[in-house]
């Protein structure tokens, strides 16, 4: 599959951020977008965000600043903190997931032209997504956002093909495993294992009610379970 990229220049070398998007297509290319420029260490705030957006060569073994192994591409049309990335099942789109916004926004990046195509909005009605991520399935290519919606009670699965969403209950407190309602908790599809791996999380928006262990869901099943390790836990 072709990619195409716009041609380096000097003076592109990338502005050092932190919580930028970021993800990979066959561990060939690294895309990074936004990200916030400054952070304040004592209170782990983070201010000035970018709309920079940068693809960097995982193949280029040597570089010098005339030849240097990133590449700019077009930026996000508003800064970007704080959002999360994956790529399309054909890998044909990067997908890039905003529950900063008012209303949580789904934008969508061409590989092929290289250009930022139309964006969706989720409903209003949806609650309060703030700090939520997102897992590709990518036997489906169908996203998955834990604790995203209600209250945390809720997980939206969106389908990026046909820009449409639906509901699965989350674990309720009651339950053998407990996530909770956490926000920017780690978040990756298991191609191995078939499931989407969730561990931690912030407590914000309601009582500590996660587990510090990693948990796993399967599509397939609809079940959430712990996942058994024959090495110590994970920490908190």
């Amino acid at each position: 599959m072709k990619r195409f990229f716009l041609a380096p220049t000097m003076g592109q070398t990338p502005t050092p951020a932190s919580v930028m998007a970021y993800a990979t297509v066959d561990e060939e290319t690294l895309y990074c977008l936004g990200g916030a420029t400054d952070v304040n260490f004592t209170t782990s705030y983070y201010s000035n965000p970018t709309s920079q957006f940068v693809a960097l060569n995982l193949q280029q073994q040597t570089w010098s600043s005339s030849n240097p192994p990133w590449r700019t591409l077009p930026s996000a049309v508003v800064p970007q903190l704080g959002v999360w990335m994956t790529v399309s099942r054909d890998k044909q789109r990067l997908i890039i997931w905003d529950p900063w916004d008012p209303e949580t926004t789904i934008s969508f990046y061409s590989l092929a032209t290289n250009s930022w195509l139309s964006n969706h909005t989720l409903p209003s009605d949806y609650g309060d997504t703030w700090g939520s991520r997102v897992a590709l399935d990518p036997t489906t290519g169908l996203l998955y956002a834990p604790s995203a919606s209600n209250n945390g009670t809720v997980m939206i699965v969106y389908n990026p093909d046909t820009y449409t969403s639906s509901f699965l209950n989350m674990p309720p407190a009651s339950a053998t495993v407990k996530i909770g309602n956490p926000a920017f908790y780690s978040l990756v599809w298991s191609t191995y294992r078939n499931s989407m791996l969730f561990y931690g999380g912030y407590q914000w928006r309601g009582p500590s009610l996660g587990d510090s262990k990693l948990i796993e869901y399967t599509p397939s099943s609809n079940l959430w379970a712990i996942v058994v390790s024959s090495n110590s836990e994970l920490g908190e």
